[in-house]
């Protein structure tokens, strides 16, 4: 399984197909709502001045509509700025360093955490849920360590 950065990294070797289409390692490991947002965040960082949503939607073959709501829910949480109009879209509103990806996750609507899997394994967990556990707490390190300045320009290679 490819760590928490290699997947989310696969946007900037033009392989966002993989991420998009929850392809990586036969699972789905990231809700649809953090891929967009994800997605979305890491576009709108590399423009200059504002993006309409349904140039992102087009560019990454993904839904415009729910793309609306997932931007609409990174401007409540100050990550976005909107502009209406015909010539309005959407800017990013922070620096890549201030968004950590862990924090970002669980900000989300939707997101599971490893806290439900403990809670879980409290309830009488076997080993597989002992191992889940495990692996939820790696993810979670990973996620927590990386912020979006970490994936921006970094290469990723092959299907590791």
């Amino acid at each position: 399984m490819p760590s928490g950065k290699a997947v989310l990294g696969l946007m900037g070797s033009g392989r966002v197909d993989r991420l998009r289409s929850g392809r990586h390692g036969g699972c789905s490991v990231f809700s649809t709502t953090f891929r967009y947002a994800l997605i979305s965040l890491m576009e709108l960082s590399r423009s200059q001045g504002l993006r309409q949503a349904s140039t992102i939607a087009s560019q990454f073959n993904l839904s415009p509509h729910y793309l609306c709501v997932v931007l609409r829910e990174l401007r409540r949480l100050g990550l976005v700025d909107s502009q209406k109009g015909k010539h309005g879209g959407y800017r990013l509103t922070c620096e890549l360093e201030q968004v950590n990806l862990l924090t970002l996750y669980r900000s989300l609507p939707g997101s599971s955490d490893a806290d439900d899997i403990e809670s879980e394994r409290r309830l009488g967990a076997g080993v597989a849920e002992i191992w889940l556990q495990q692996v939820a707490e790696r993810w979670c390190k990973e996620l927590a360590s990386t912020s979006l300045a970490d994936l921006q320009g970094q290469e990723f290679s092959g299907d590791s």
